[in-house]
């Protein structure tokens, strides 16, 4: 039972990472996608991109706040519409 609950939990999750993730710029997409998904370098993905190193690491940062952000407000919101 409590396996399933977690299957549940973590598909959920996995769901809330998407939709949060298509609502960031493709710029933004594709550099948390080459780093965090295809496992390249920043250096690697910074000149595969065509930008500063320092400008990559500020965008997968704001990425990344982004999605949080987004997550925490969507769960947010399901924990005060749950019925007590």
């Amino acid at each position: 039972e409590s396996a399933r609950l977690a299957d549940a939990a973590y598909i959920l999750y996995l769901q809330l990472y998407l939709a949060q993730f298509q609502r960031l710029t493709p710029k933004e997409q594709r550099a948390l996608t080459m780093v965090e998904v295809e496992n390249r370098s920043y250096r690697a993905a910074a000149d595969e991109l065509g930008v500063r190193l320092e400008n990559l690491k500020m965008v997968i940062f704001r990425g990344r706040r982004r999605i949080l952000r987004g997550m925490a407000d969507c769960l947010g919101q399901l924990v005060t519409e749950v019925p007590t």
